[in-house]
This record gives C-alpha cells, structure tokens and sequence, in this order.
C-alpha cells in the first residue's frame, strides 16, 4: 500500500534463457534422367525446415530442378549444394554431384551404287546409267578420267572401266560412310554392211553409171571406175571397163561386201540429120526462062533432072512447059533430101514492052513559119493511089499534124500497063511530127522590176527566147517586143512562136497635190447669180457641180469661166481642181441663193443687140434656154458674146 508493486507470478513457466540448439538435418540431394538430355535434381529437408540450394533460398523444405544438356552425345556434369534451415538455424551443407551418360555417336547409312544397263536387240549393253542414293556426294571415272556424266555409252573401239566412289556424310552427330564400285562396259561388236550395187543407163551420146550405196554405215565410199562414159562415134568398135565398189570399215561398221562390174560402152547408134526439099524458083526473062535452085545443107550429090535456062519460042509460037525433079543424094549424117518437083512454065516471047513513067507523088505542106500545120499529097500520072497514115488506110489528101502523134504519111501509086507502057509504080513517105503548143509570156510587176516568166512546152528541143527575163523599172514608161519557141527535135517540130510586149512602167512618183480652188458667187443686175472659180495652180483644171434645193447634183463639168444661174433657189456648189503633175485637190464647197430673178439679159451697156440664140452642150441649137445652155449674143456691131448657164 506504500508504493510497493506486486508482481503476479506467470501461469506459464518462463523461456529458459540459455537454450540448447539443436540444427536439422542436412537435406537430401538425389538425382535422375543422367542417360537422357534433361537430368532432374531433388532436394529434400524434414519437415518444417526451408531450404538454401545453391545459395538461393527456398521456402519449402522440397525443391525440384531440371539441368538440360544439347544432345545425349554430349558431357556435363551437374553439382548441388545445400543446407536445411529451421528456426534460423541452418543444417550441415549438403553436397551432391552427377555426370550426364554420353552416348556413342551413330554410323551414317552406307551408300548404295546401282548400274543400269540399256540393252540392244543382240542383248548387248549399250549404255550404263549410274545410279547412287544415300550419298551426299560421289564421283564417277571411266579409264581414270572423272566425268559429270551419268550415262556412259558403249563405243565400238573399246571396253570401258566405270569407277564411282560414294560418301555419306549427313554431319553430327553422324559419322560418314563410304561404298565404291565398278563396272566394265564392254565394246559392241560392229555389224555388217551389204554391198554396193552397181547399175548403168545409156542414152544416144553417153553410158552412166549409177551405185546404190548402203545407207547405214559411215565409211568411206570407195569406186575405181567413171561415172560417166562417152560412147565411140557411130563405126567405132565398142568399149568396156572392169569397176568395182565397196565400203571401208566405218566406226561401228564392218566394210560392205566388194562389187565388180563390167561397163559396156558401145558405138552411138547412126543418127541421119533430115533434109529439107529444094526449092525451085523461076524468073521469065525477055528471051528466056531462067530456073534457079537453092539446095539445101548436105554433103550429098545435088541431082537435077531439067536444064537451068529454057528459050521462049517466038512470039504467036504455043507456050512450052518441062516436068523437072530435083533433090540431094544421101551423105552419113544428111539422109537423102525431098524430093522437090516443078513444071517449068515457058510462055513464048511478047511484044516488046517498054517502061512506062512511074507516077509523081508530092508531099506539100502548109506551114506557119517553120510549123507544117497541114500536109496534101498530091499525085499524078497514076491510075490508083492509096495513101497511108501510121499504117491505117485514109480517104482524103490533106493530112493534119497532131499534138498527139507523129505521123508517118505512105503512099503506093500505080500507073497501069497500057501496051507498050509498062505498069510503073511509086511510093512515097512523109513523116509529120508532132505540132508543140506555143510557150506562154507572163509578167509580174514589182516595184522596181518587171519579172517575165515562160512556161516552156515539154520537148526536146532547145528553148528560144529573145528577151530578158528581168527588167529595171526608170523614170519613164519602156516597152519591149519579145518572142519565144522551142526548137524542133526528135519527133517533135518547132513550137509555135509566142510574141508579146513587155510593158515596163516608170517608177511611181508621188506628186504634190493640186491647190484647193477658191469658189465665189456674185448676183447680177437682174438678181441672176454667177459663180466664179480660180486655182493657184496655173496648169490645173477645175471641175464643179451643183445642187438646187434639194434636187440630184448636177455631173462634175470642167470649169470653163463664169457660170451664170437664173433659175430661182438654193445652191449648194463643190468644186476640186487637178494639176497633171499633180494629185487632186480637196472639193471645196460654196453656196449661192438667186431670188427674183425676172430674166436673161446682156448687161453690157453702150451696145445693141441684134439676136440671141440658145445652144445645148452639143452645139446643137435651141429655141430656149433648157438646162445647161450656152446663151451666144450678137450685137449690131457684129461683136458676139456667149455665156454658160443653168435653166
């Protein structure tokens, strides 16, 4: 009750403040699948403990781990350490170590080699294929060469060694394997060929000799003779020629059989060459008749059975007529000719004939110039004529050129017999050739020249022209007389000439314009208007026309002098003036009114007037003033005046 604390006693007894420690167990380490590629560690402590494995802690007192390896082929070795922990305090460590099993290596499969045969229908092997598998590489040598070649053939000069060599090797983990083998490929045996057969032919001049040679070997084709032979000529005595043929051992051929023969070569046979009739003709002279033959080619006998000359009888003496033959005898090659046969016509002798004029045949052409436009045949002293053109007959005499066609003129003419005139005859040719259009003269001005141009015609003849193709332009006009043609040649004639005038004007001036003229108006005593018009320029000519009110103007009419108006009203004037050296002028205007004007009258005092006539611009005269009017006034004096006006 003084402060002083009573402490209850536990109901539990106190921890023993110097225990005793007691370590678990060391754990266990066992180990399983050493033969294969994963190996299984277990590590195992009591129960309650946890686990240290390789220095990492497990809080389990089981622990189970694989370690794995590449391949069963290879060595490892797997090493644990442990300790088991419990209440902190850590067991004895436990060591366990295990070695994977290493397996043996495999064997590769060996190669396998096969050689299979290609055989002939003589059970001959003409060819080994080399066949290999389960290899990986190999190589063949035939007679200890390597070759890339699968198939060897047989060949007919020797046997051949077939060696292969095989090797297998996949990699790891196999170890390689190997295989050779060989094989002798024997030669084939070379076959037989059949002979050469040997056949001739013959015509008229040669023998030829023909060989069928056996197609299937490749030696050498061996002949000894010709294979063309010339026949003797025809009486020579005949020819012959021992031959034989055969074929030389070829590469996989046994040589062909040997073929003789004998070539027979006889004479040509006798070949006659025919021969034509000869042929007899007859010429009728004044005192005879004259026969001539022509024999023809052949070295036979000409044989001919009448006379070569028969005399006419006398003149009113009958006719005489010969039966004769002729032909030429056989010559080796000519055979004997036709036979010809003729009657010899011998008519007695006439009256004594003399010439008779032949007729005259003229050609006379119209011509321009040197240009036959027209030809006319003219002729005479004959009894019929034809004339010709190009071979077709033509009615008519004249005959006109063409710009078509030449013209090839042929005329026969014929002056009959008329006792003792002879007939007599003529011809006559005319070529008329082709007429040629005249060439064609332009001109083109230019400011400076004048250029003239032709357009020649197509021939061959040489181009003619008299002018010059360019002319300069001067101050005054020029003009040139000019021709043109084409010369004849060949089949055509000379052209036509065109001429022409070569206009060459003078250069263009510019010239001054005329002055303006200068319009004025005056009205008279009697209210009648006048209209005066002067120009500066003195050489110039004044032209005017009016209007009256509203009416038509009036032509434009040279100013002559002063223009009287008596008519009542407006006018309006224009007028304009030309210089000839010059341009013209402006028009000008002016204006004019008459008002009252009552009539026509002379205002010249001091002066009587005897008559006063009316004359139109014709000069014809009028009774009274009507429209543009000339008035001509005589005085007693004999003096006259006139004046132009507008009634």
């Amino acid at each position: 009750d003084m402060g002083v604390h009573h402490v209850t006693p536990p109901t539990e007894p106190l921890p023993d403040p110097n225990p005793v420690v007691v370590a678990p167990a060391a754990p266990v380490i066992t180990f399983a699948g050493e033969e294969t590629t994963e190996m299984t560690v277990t590590v195992t402590a009591e129960e309650g403990c946890t686990l240290i494995v390789n220095g990492e802690g497990i809080l389990s007192n089981t622990y189970t781990y694989t370690v794995t390896r590449d391949d069963i082929y290879t060595p490892g070795t797997v090493n644990v350490t442990a300790k088991a922990v419990k209440d902190g305090v850590e067991s004895d460590e436990a060591t366990g170590s295990k070695a994977f099993i290493v397996a043996d290596f495999p064997t590769a499969d060996q190669p396998v080699i096969n050689f299979v045969e290609t055989k002939n229908d003589n059970d001959e092997v003409v060819s080994v294929e080399v066949v290999v598998t389960n290899a990986t590489s190999y190589t063949i040598t035939v007679d200890g060469v390597e070759t890339d070649a699968t198939v060897i053939n047989a060949n007919y000069t020797a046997a051949q060694a077939i060696h292969v060599e095989a090797v297998n090797d996949p990699g790891y983990p196999y170890e390689e394997n190997s295989n050779e083998a060989d094989y002798n490929l024997n030669k084939l045996a070379k076959k037989a060929v059949a002979a050469p057969v040997i056949t001739t032919s013959m015509d008229d001049n040669n023998v030829y000799v023909t060989i069928a040679w056996p197609a299937e070997t490749d030696g050498n084709q061996i002949y000894t003779g010709e294979y063309t032979y010339a026949r003797p000529e025809y009486g020579q005595p005949a020819e012959s020629y021992d031959v034989e043929a055969y074929v030389e051992e070829g590469s996989e051929w046994l040589p062909s059989g040997v073929t003789t023969a004998t070539i027979e070569v006889p004479a040509k046979d006798p070949v006659w060459q025919e021969v034509a009739a000869p042929v007899i003709t007859t010429d009728v002279q004044e005192d005879k008749v004259v026969v001539t033959i022509e024999w023809p080619t052949s070295t036979g006998n000409q044989v001919y059975t009448g006379e070569y000359e028969y005399a006419r009888p006398e003149y009113g003496q009958p006719d005489e007529s010969y039966n004769v033959e002729a032909y030429v005898e056989a010559d080796y090659p000519y055979a004997e000719s036709t036979h010809a046969t003729e009657t010899i016509e011998v008519p007695a002798k006439g009256a004594q004939w003399v010439d008779g004029t032949a007729p005259v045949i003229e050609f006379i052409p119209t011509k321009d110039g040197n240009i036959v436009t027209e030809v006319e045949v003219v002729v005479t002293g004959a009894d019929t004529y034809t004339i010709k053109v190009n071979g077709e007959a033509l009615r008519g005499e004249k005959i006109a050129a063409s710009y078509d066609e030449v013209k090839n003129i042929h005329v026969d003419a014929v002056k009959n017999a008329n006792y003792p005139y002879m007939e007599a005859t003529a011809e006559g040719n005319y070529t008329l050739n082709k007429l040629v259009a005249a060439p064609v003269i332009t001109t083109d001005v230019y400011e400076d020249k004048v250029f003239v141009n032709i357009t020649w015609p197509t021939t061959d003849g040489n181009n003619v022209y008299t002018g010059e193709y360019t002319y300069d332009r001067g101050e005054a006009d020029q003009s040139f007389n000019v021709e043109a043609y084409t010369a004849a040649a060949g089949e055509y004639q000379e052209s036509f000439h065109a001429t022409a005038t070569i206009e060459v004007p003078a250069l263009e001036q510019t010239p001054d314009q005329t002055a303006d003229p200068v319009i004025t108006t005056t009205t008279g005593k009697y209210n009648e208007g006048y209209i005066n018009i002067t120009c500066a320029d003195e050489n110039a000519i004044i032209y005017y026309r009016y209007q009256l009110d509203d009416g038509e103007w009036t032509e434009w009419t040279e100013y002559e002098g002063p223009v009287m108006l008596v008519e009542n009203g407006h006018y309006n004037i224009e007028a304009k003036a030309q210089d000839p050296e010059k341009e013209m002028s402006n028009v000008v205007e002016g204006e004019l009114t008459v008002s009252d004007c009552t009539a026509v009258y002379e205002v010249t005092t001091g002066k009587a007037i005897a008559n006063v006539r009316y004359f139109n611009l014709a000069g014809q005269e009028m009774q009274e003033a009507n429209g543009m009017t000339i008035i001509v006034t005589t005085y007693t004096d004999g003096t006259t005046s006139a004046v132009k006006v507008m009634k």
